[in-house]
Formats: structure tokens, C-alpha cells, sequence
């Protein structure tokens, strides 16, 4: 397993922001609960803005950050193995 962080995207300027429709992160928003993915890999997440393009991450477990009911951000934590 590799250490440091890998697949990390530079920080958006405000006005260059994802819409939330099109991004991963979104399942974890709306639910405001964690959610994780198995394979990125798969046909179904390649439309996404927010998934790396890094082929060797393969999973990602998703939690909400979250402050007195509302949802700041997102931590995500992708993986090389299938989970």
C-alpha cells in the first residue's frame, strides 16, 4: 500500500465549482451519511467529475463533514483494492 496522498485534485477557484449533480461526492451530500464504492473502475462512474483518473484507485469510502446540520464538505478516502 502506498503512503502520502495520491490522486489529490488542486482546489477549485469559486467560480470553477463542480456542480454537485455530476460529482461522487453527491451521494454522500444528499444522505448526509457515509457511503462507499467498490469499484471506480466500472463503466457507470466515468461521466464523473470528482472521480481520480488514476486507474490503480479502485474504491472510495465517502463522509460528510458536518456542523451543526450542515453538510461543509466531504472526505474521501480511495483505495487500491476492491472493497
Amino acid at each position: 500500500m502506498r503512503s502520502g496522498l495520491v490522486g489529490v485534485a488542486p482546489l477549485l477557484p469559486h467560480t470553477d465549482a463542480l456542480p454537485v449533480a455530476s460529482c461522487l461526492v453527491a451521494a454522500a451530500i444528499h444522505p448526509r451519511r457515509q457511503v462507499s464504492f467498490a469499484n471506480l473502475q466500472s463503466p457507470e462512474f466515468g461521466e464523473l467529475a470528482d472521480v481520480p483518473r488514476d486507474p490503480t484507485l479502485v474504491s472510495v469510502l465517502a463522509t460528510p463533514i458536518q456542523f451543526e446540520g450542515e453538510v461543509l464538505g466531504v472526505l474521501a478516502v480511495f483505495t487500491e483494492r476492491l472493497h
